[in-house]
């Protein structure tokens, strides 16, 4: 008994397809181009003497006992930065280093970097940590309602909250359709314009 692939080789002998077999028993379905394989098949030859692709190895991290993939020098994702941290610590950046201590970010200005510069303009101190925004948002709304005081309506007898122009709702909406906050329907207007 044959096997398919025998089958499939005397069967492509008559037809223009491509020769190479590649170790894996993977058998190439193109058109023949020159010297009986096809471009793919005759440029690998060329370059590597086979049919096949080499085998890529996988760098592996330097670091002892790490086998994770290489990242760069030499050094898996996770042991570069530590890398690059005691690299940066190693190195004295003088003027370029923010002037508090314990702080190796890259100044803004002459003095601090953009954490610091940020503290002090809103917090006027240095070692004040960032409140998240919905602390900030608390923080305003209850300084806003304790100092807040209860304005009134400036028509005499009126005990409404103030709404705008020193007017509570039903007064303004008085002012804005009569012209003055004192009529309140349109039979008053049109007795006023009578006697005007």
């Amino acid at each position: 008994m044959h096997s398919l692939q025998e089958i499939l080789m005397e069967t492509r002998k008559d037809s223009k397809l491509c020769n190479a077999i590649e170790t894996g028993g993977i058998i190439c379905f193109r058109v023949v181009d020159c010297k009986g394989v096809c471009q793919k098949h005759y440029e690998r030859y060329k370059k590597y003497k086979s049919y096949d692709l080499p085998n890529k190895e996988i760098k592996k991290c330097k670091f002892i006992d790490c086998n994770d993939k290489y990242h760069a020098k030499d050094y898996c994702r996770k042991h570069y930065n530590k890398y690059l941290n005691t690299k940066l610590s190693k190195i004295n950046y003088g003027k370029f280093k923010c002037s508090v201590l314990d702080c190796c970010k890259k100044r803004k200005n002459k003095m601090y970097c953009s954490m610091h510069l940020e503290r002090l303009r809103v917090h006027k101190d240095l070692n004040v940590k960032k409140e998240t925004g919905l602390k900030k948002a608390q923080k305003k709304a209850l300084e806003y309602w304790k100092n807040r005081q209860k304005k009134i309506c400036i028509v005499p007898k009126c005990n409404n909250e103030y709404c705008a122009k020193g007017l509570c709702k039903k007064h303004y909406n008085y002012w804005y359709m009569w012209g003055d906050y004192k009529i309140s329907s349109k039979k008053e207007y049109l007795e006023k314009l009578k006697i005007n």
